[in-house]
């Protein structure tokens, strides 16, 4: 069966239109100003402008974050596995008139020759990340920022995929309907995927997909984080999109 978001890919943000982006990305941009360094600091190795201050999107979707930022003045990098969810995310950003570059990549396998001023992860990215592969992970993160630079991320917590145990979710809009089954596996929730998608004639297409997310304790992620070189506190998210997610705010030292 084909790998995650290859089916959602074309609608995971309409799929999700509920999950309080505009909440969420206010708070980012809020969270991320108040972390970066003043211009004038003799810490800030960027220019006063946002628009030279670089931040990656890692795991962006269709890309509603990047965009945020984007919109906010600062210079995006949209970065994904799924080469569906980048070529939405892309036009997207195209026929909202935003500039912003989309690259595909794997958090634990990645290379970008700019180092970041900050970094995001948001909406469940490090929970498709095995456990044996977080170090991976953090370190490319660690590896793609500048000193002192900040990194969000959030998980979902283990109890809450643990819920989603032999669940069965349908969405259905005019455009598309969504089916999902979710089946816990050892630290894993295995989740099967079929997506409907109308076309203008009438007719449906049938995509199927896989996913598999892993479940990560808090005391895990923090003893990685430390060994790759992040200091890191966990703050809770506003209500509107908390949810039952572990959201942790690092700095690259």
């Amino acid at each position: 069966m084909p790998g995650a978001y290859s089916a959602l890919g074309s609608v995971f943000e309409l799929l999700n239109d509920d999950c309080g982006y505009e909440t969420w990305s206010q708070y980012l941009l809020h969270k991320i100003a108040a972390l970066l360094p003043p211009a004038d600091s003799k810490q800030a190795t960027y220019n006063a402008s946002k628009a030279t201050c670089c931040g990656l999107d890692i795991g962006c979707g269709n890309g509603f974050f990047t965009r945020a930022f984007s919109k906010a003045g600062y210079s995006m990098t949209g970065m994904d596995i799924s080469p569906e969810m980048l070529s939405k995310a892309a036009d997207t950003a195209l026929s909202s008139g935003i500039r912003a570059q989309f690259i595909q990549g794997d958090i634990t396998a990645f290379h970008i020759p700019q180092k970041q001023d900050f970094a995001l992860a948001i909406n469940d990215c490090l929970n498709y990340v095995p456990p044996e592969k977080l170090h991976a992970a953090f370190s490319h993160v660690h590896g793609a920022l500048r000193k002192g630079a900040p990194f969000i991320f959030d998980i979902t917590a283990p109890d809450a995929l643990l819920a989603q145990d032999k669940q069965v979710y349908m969405d259905d809009r005019p455009s598309v309907t969504c089916i999902w089954y979710s089946e816990a596996q050892g630290n894993a929730l295995r989740t099967d995927v079929t997506v409907f998608t109308k076309a203008p004639d009438g007719t449906y297409t049938r995509r199927d997909e896989r996913q598999t997310r892993y479940m990560h304790a808090d005391a895990e992620i923090r003893a990685v984080l430390e060994a790759c070189g992040f200091s890191a506190v966990k703050e809770d998210l506003p209500p509107e999109v908390a949810g039952k997610r572990l959201n942790y705010i690092c700095t690259r030292l």
